[in-house]
């Protein structure tokens, strides 16, 4: 008895798998693939050395990049196995809410003497989800106006603006930038400190 193999035309069509997650600051990955083969007596499986994995860490697509060569079909009944192959990925999307970042100016309080004082910047800069790096993320651009600066007794903001920062990350579409007010404050000088200065001199 001589069972010859099928010849009509079988389309076998493998699909690789594919997830959708949100930023998390790790590595995550999608892995295997699915075929439509069911009760045929066709076998699919990846070639040495290939693999069916997409990983990423920040937000984008990532595809497994597969192909018919990623992969060896075989059967001995079907001698007519066209390969259809649909690449699968991950996909990771960006965080959506609100990420607060906080800048805190800085502050100095100077006795007049006559002399100009400054104070320049912020002394700090925080965010309220730990995901968020404020050293890797934010673009800032100082100006002229973040330094407070004076001669006369009396306060001087130092001038920063939320608009002086901006978001770089595409892991984060939504991020505020909040200004905590500093300021130069220059105290005059006390009564108890001119009269003791008269009697020195």
């Amino acid at each position: 008895l001589t069972i010859t193999a099928d010849e009509t035309e079988v389309v076998v069509t493998i699909t690789g798998n594919h997830n959708t997650l949100v930023y998390n600051g790790s590595e995550q990955s999608v892995t295997g693939f699915t075929t439509d083969v069911g009760e045929k007596t066709i076998t699919v499986a990846l070639k040495e050395g290939s693999k069916a994995e997409a990983k990423g860490t920040n937000a984008g697509t990532y595809y497994m990049g597969l192909t018919k060569d990623t992969f060896t079909v075989t059967s001995q009944n079907y001698s007519n196995i066209k390969v259809v192959v649909v690449d699968g990925y991950l996909k990771i999307d960006p965080i959506t809410e609100k990420v607060t970042v906080t800048v805190t100016e800085k502050s100095d309080t100077v006795t007049y003497n006559g002399q100009e004082h400054s104070v320049t910047g912020y002394k700090s800069m925080t965010a309220d989800n730990a995901l968020y790096d404020v050293k890797k993320n934010v673009a800032e651009t100082q100006t002229a106006a973040w330094t407070a600066k004076g001669t006369e007794a009396g306060e001087y903001p130092v001038g920063i603006v939320s608009g002086d920062f901006k978001n770089t990350s595409k892991n984060f579409t939504n991020v505020e930038f909040v200004i905590v007010d500093g300021t130069l404050k220059i105290d005059p000088v006390s009564d108890k400190v001119r009269s003791e200065e008269r009697r020195v001199g």
